[in-house]
Order: structure tokens, then sequence, then C-alpha cells
């Protein structure tokens, strides 16, 4: 059996009663025990008539780009994060630590390198 049934079977199982003998390909979605069987969504979506949703759900186009901010320090330390595009289209600029120095110097945004290292 399935585990759809076998969790269907547990919660309307009585002590002492067999074993149901509807499935999940009857017509009726209703166990014996009255309470309705969760579906999944594909199969709902077929059942009422409409095709089922694509895997992605996407909206459009993603705003948020990858950048590197590198220290001013002249050490080649850098963070990376991501930025919203729309939001701020100038160079970011900020103060956060360089371990390198042990203090807070400036960072500025530069472009990811393109390839796969990284």
């Amino acid at each position: 059996t399935s585990s759809r049934t076998r969790a269907a079977s547990s919660r309307c199982r009585r002590a002492g009663s067999p074993e149901p003998t509807w499935g999940p390909d009857d017509a009726s979605s209703t166990p014996p025990c009255g309470r309705p069987v969760s579906r999944g969504r594909a199969v709902r979506a077929q059942l009422k008539g409409r095709p089922p949703q694509t895997e992605s759900m996407a909206k459009g186009a993603s705003r948020r780009v990858l950048i590197r901010m590198v220290s001013e320090a002249g050490t080649g330390f850098f963070y990376t994060t991501t930025k919203n595009t729309v939001r701020t289209p100038h160079k970011l600029q900020l103060m956060k630590y360089d371990p390198i120095v042990r203090q807070h110097v400036l960072f500025t945004e530069h472009k990811m390198p393109s390839g796969k290292k990284r």
C-alpha cells in the first residue's frame, strides 16, 4: 500500500476493525470513516480539469546582483554580498571590518569576476 493509504487507514482504523478496502484510485476521496483524504496540488488540479502549475514560481528576472566589497586598505580582503540594482544604482561604499589590518576600513563595490572560479 502507498504511504497515503497507510496514513489514511491509520486515521480511520478502530480497534479490531479490518483493513479498509478503499484506495487512492477510488472515485470517492472520502474513506469509510468520513474524513477526506489530502491529495497533492497537481492531482487536485487534474480533478478540477485545470492544467497543473509549472515548477517555477518566479515572477521575473531577479533584480539582485552578486557583488564583491573590496577593502581599500590594500590587503586584498573582500566580502561578497548582493545588492538591488533598482534601489541602489550607485556604487556602494561601507565601513566594514578588515581582519588582516584588524580595524574598520572603507570597502567599495567591485564587480564579481566572471567564470566558474570566484
